[in-house]
C-alpha cells in the first residue's frame, strides 16, 4: 500500500499533467481515479487510527486511580509521621536511635505569618503590577473591523471527521 507521503504529490503531479496533456485525457483521468481510490483508502486508515489512539479513556480513568492511590498512600504516610511525632512529643522525647532508623525532633526555621497586612509599615511591602492583554476584548474590536496595534486576528484552519 502506498503511504499518503508518497500519494499527495502523485496526485498533484497527475492533475499537472492533466491540464498540460488534454490530448491524453483518458489515460490522465484513469491514473487520478486510481489515486483517488488509494487515497480514500489511506484516509479511512488515518481516520481509523485517530479514533483507536483518540480512545484514552481507559487510560485517563486509569491514571486517575493510580493518582488517587499515590494521593492515599502520601496521606497515611503524613498521618503516621504526624502520629509519630505527637507520640514523642507527649513522651518529651526529642530522639529515637534504632537499628534501622534514627528519628529526632528539631527546630524549623522560622515562618512569618500576616495576620493584618493593613499593620504592616509600607517599607515591608511591595506592589505587583500584572499587565496582561483582553484577548477577548481585542477579538471582538478585530472582528468589528476595528485595528489594534499589535494584534491581529488570525484564522487557523482544522480536521473535523464525523
Amino acid at each position: 500500500m502506498p503511504r499518503l507521503y508518497d500519494l499527495v504529490p502523485a496526485y498533484q503531479g497527475a492533475m499537472e499533467e492533466l491540464e498540460k496533456n488534454p490530448e491524453q485525457l483518458e489515460m490522465w483521468l484513469d491514473t487520478v481515479d486510481s489515486l483517488n481510490m488509494a487515497l480514500d483508502v489511506k484516509v479511512d486508515g488515518y481516520c481509523k487510527m485517530m479514533a483507536m489512539l483518540n480512545d484514552t479513556d481507559g487510560i485517563k480513568a486509569e491514571s486517575k486511580r493510580l493518582a488517587d492511590r499515590a494521593r492515599a498512600q502520601e496521606n497515611a504516610a503524613k498521618a503516621l509521621k504526624d502520629r509519630l511525632q505527637g507520640a514523642m512529643e507527649l513522651l518529651g522525647r526529642d530522639k529515637f536511635k534504632t537499628d534501622l532508623f534514627t528519628v529526632s525532633l528539631q527546630a524549623n526555621p522560622g515562618k512569618v505569618e500576616i495576620h493584618d497586612i493593613d499593620l504592616i509599615p509600607a517599607e515591608y511591602k511591595r506592589t505587583t503590577v500584572l499587565v496582561e492583554p483582553d484577548k477577548k476584548a481585542i477579538g471582538d474590536a478585530l472582528k468589528a473591523g476595528r485595528g489594534i496595534a499589535g494584534a491581529e486576528l488570525v484564522q487557523g484552519r482544522s480536521l473535523r471527521i464525523r
